[in-house]
């Protein structure tokens, strides 16, 4: 768990986060001052998160804290861990000067032209003034891009603003959320040889970026990899989150310092995204998701584990729409042509195909419409991240994926390259803190319109 804990929970139905008997801690002065202690009652509050009865370690006894205001004993270890790993560096890491700011403050929250559905990282914690401790945000504005791993950094989107708050002319933001499952490689989500082509994607993705993105600011934060998904969605909130106000940036492990070769997290590029003509494209062809669509997506794990908790939203509520191909085996007893006889069949024994929604709704979903984009999304993906692209490219070619698509029409809904292989378009769409855990290289979040 790391600081950035002190996150408000926002369902009133979610169950306490500290059980009697758990082990906090209360951070008092900006955190300069911790005390820990336990547990030893918790009271419901009608009108909010409950309140907390905590025994402190020093004999004080406090019977009426927020929720807000605890964070587990552990994450105070782990934070303390990181420092005393290596000092020296981290010092360097935290002090050393960024460039003045350049993002424009109309895209900032309080800004005329904020929408809100910014992308924030839950498990990584700022390592440099003035944001420390809080959690990095970046502003998905039309035309921002965004490249991280999306099995390894929790990422979430905050709460679009409602249409009574939009200024005149503001249409929702349609986005892409671009990744390759294990699964389309023919790869177990645990499997070595996976886990070695993940490694690579990630360290020739941060060699593109060392040598190319020239411009761009680099942010040491603290990454808490194996801290849980936050359980509810976030918004923004001034305390907790941390614009950065660059226009291009890159967010670096400050445990593995600038130079390693997998130590890039994220990087973000303002106005790296769809160019003119595609995003136009994928405005003229997406606008209906906003409210035309009846969306069916449905992530209904009960529990929130390692992957996170999607499931929040109910059908209909997850404002997402999956295109591409996907892993077919589990609904291999229900091939597309059972229902549909006139679709035609590639490889009988092929393990992937199509999402049925390019069968269903092809006036929507059909190859023109997603071919273009998806093809424009490989050209942006070729020049942010040239080596890493191609390298994902040539593995899935070595993988023989156009020789596994079970149905005819699935080469027509990824890009030729096979980059583009699976794809989440989503309207408004606020997605809970989660991993993608059986993801592959680089996730690329795109807001295209």
């Amino acid at each position: 768990m790391s600081l950035r804990q002190a996150l408000r929970e926002s369902f009133l139905i979610a169950p306490p986060l500290h059980a009697v008997g758990a082990r906090v801690a209360v951070a008092f002065q900006n955190r300069k001052n911790l005390f820990t202690g336990s547990v030893t009652a918790c009271s419901s509050q009608p009108s909010g998160r409950p309140l907390y009865c905590v025994n402190f370690d020093d004999g004080e006894v406090h019977d009426s804290i927020p929720e807000e205001e605890l964070r587990p004993e552990g994450a105070i270890e782990a934070e303390e861990r990181v420092s005393a790993r290596h000092p020296a560096d981290t010092e360097v890491a935290c002090e050393q000067a960024h460039p003045p700011p350049n993002l424009p403050d109309e895209i900032q929250p309080g800004g005329t032209s904020h929408c809100g559905g910014d992308l924030c990282f839950p498990n990584m914690t700022l390592a440099h003034e003035p944001g420390r401790y809080r959690m990095p945000l970046f502003m998905m504005q039309p035309g921002a891009v965004a490249l991280f791993s999306g099995c390894d950094s929790c990422h979430c989107t905050t709460g679009h603003h409602s249409r009574s708050q939009r200024r005149p002319g503001c249409e929702a933001h349609v986005s892409f959320a671009v990744q390759t499952p294990a699964s389309v490689l023919g790869m177990s989500s645990r499997a070595d040889d996976r886990r070695k082509l993940h490694r690579e994607l990630l360290e020739l993705g941060t060699t593109d970026v060392r040598h190319q993105w020239s411009d761009a600011v680099w942010v040491p934060v603290w990454h808490f990899k194996e801290a849980p998904a936050p359980r509810s969605r976030l918004d923004y909130a001034e305390q907790d989150m941390c614009v950065l106000p660059w226009e291009r940036v890159v967010l670096y492990n400050v445990e593995l310092g600038p130079d390693h070769p997998r130590s890039m997290l994220v990087a973000y590029d303002m106005e790296g995204g769809l160019l003119a003509q595609a995003a136009s494209h994928a405005r003229e062809r997406f606008g209906f998701l906003a409210n035309e669509w009846i969306f069916k997506l449905d992530r209904h794990n009960t529990g929130c584990g390692r992957s996170g908790c999607l499931h929040l939203d109910g059908r209909g509520e997850q404002r997402m729409e999956m295109l591409g191909i996907h892993d077919r085996r589990r609904n291999s007893h229900k091939p597309p042509d059972l229902r549909r006889p006139s679709t035609p069949v590639a490889h009988p024994k092929g393990d992937l195909d199509a999402y049925v929604v390019h069968l269903d709704y092809s006036e929507r979903f059909g190859s023109n419409v997603v071919k273009p984009i998806f093809n424009a999304i490989s050209t942006r993906l070729h020049a942010l991240l040239p080596s890493a692209t191609s390298r994902l490219a040539a593995a899935l070619e070595h993988e023989r994926v156009r020789e596994r698509l079970y149905s005819s029409m699935a080469s027509g809904v990824i890009s030729d390259d096979l980059v583009v292989n699976n794809v989440g378009v989503s309207s408004e769409y606020q997605s809970p803190p989660h991993f993608d855990i059986a993801d592959v290289g680089w996730t690329a979040a795109f807001s295209g319109a």
